[in-house]
């Protein structure tokens, strides 16, 4: 995600973003007080780096709170502090930018993920 790393402010801002994310929402070895936050996104997992773990699990929260089918079990995954206390919602708009265009060459994939996640009204209806 160059666009989000690759000037220094951006990078504070998802530093600050992963680093929420893993105090609200902590890795096994970070609950267990085994590791610090700063420690565990320094790190990695069987050489993924944490840093890529963790924005997944952000995008996984992202797609959870924007399915309305899950509105019953927010209280146990809200995202609503993160966005209100970091750049979150830019975050997540730097990782969807590349899926908003209308290009055949993204795949059915992308489509699909592009029906299900994209900001619109309800109900959608897919043909």
């Amino acid at each position: 995600m160059p666009g989000l790393v690759g000037s220094p402010g951006r990078s504070k801002d998802l530093d600050k973003a992963l680093a929420q994310f893993c105090n609200e929402f902590p890795p096994l070895t970070v609950y267990r007080r085994e590791q610090t936050v700063e420690a565990y996104l320094a790190g990695d997992t069987d050489g993924t780096p944490n840093r890529a773990v963790v924005l997944e699990e952000l995008l996984m929260l992202w797609v959870s709170n924007k399915n309305p089918a899950l509105d019953p079990y927010l209280e146990l995954f809200s995202d609503d502090r993160l966005a209100r206390e970091t750049a979150y919602p830019r975050v997540m708009h730097e990782i969807y930018k590349p899926f908003s265009t209308s290009s055949r060459a993204l795949g059915r994939t992308t489509r699909t993920w592009w029906i299900c996640c994209a900001p619109r009204p309800w109900p959608i209806r897919i043909r």
